[in-house]
């Protein structure tokens, strides 16, 4: 499904092997007011749900539980990438734009290597603003 994305949307991407020798981001999924939103930051930074509902204009940020993010997003909630989630709004953390490259764990076995320039080209509906502490 990702490697049809990335084909289609003929981007730069691409899906390794670990290890990973490059900074990692975590992709988790909200609830702000009445709509799904994907966050998107390095795995070494807090988020602020604070910061996050800011973002986008609601009055909170909830996170979804395991299981109901694994049935909007059809992946499991450890290896959520950070493209291809129809009908979810995107909050790319803007310090993500110090790094060339990021890679997202999709596996125990594989990441995907990407640019935040190509995160943000292949979502629709993204926002950019600093949503971590």
């Amino acid at each position: 499904m990702l490697e049809d994305f990335i084909k289609a949307n003929e981007l730069q991407a691409k899906i390794l092997p670990l290890p990973v020798k490059a900074p990692t981001i975590k992709c988790t999924l909200f609830r702000c007011n009445d709509a799904d939103v994907l966050a998107i930051s390095f795995a070494s930074k807090e988020l602020d749900p604070k910061k996050l509902a800011k973002a986008v204009g609601a009055k909170e940020a909830i996170p979804i539980a395991l299981e109901e993010a694994e049935n909007i997003t059809g992946y499991d909630f450890e290896f959520m990438p950070p493209v291809s989630i129809y009908g979810v709004k995107t909050v790319v953390d803007s310090k993500l734009f110090v790094a060339e490259k990021v890679k997202c764990l999709l596996s125990a076995e594989q990441v995907l290597e990407i640019t935040p320039k190509e995160i943000v080209e292949a979502n629709d509906n993204v926002i950019k603003a600093e949503i971590t502490l």
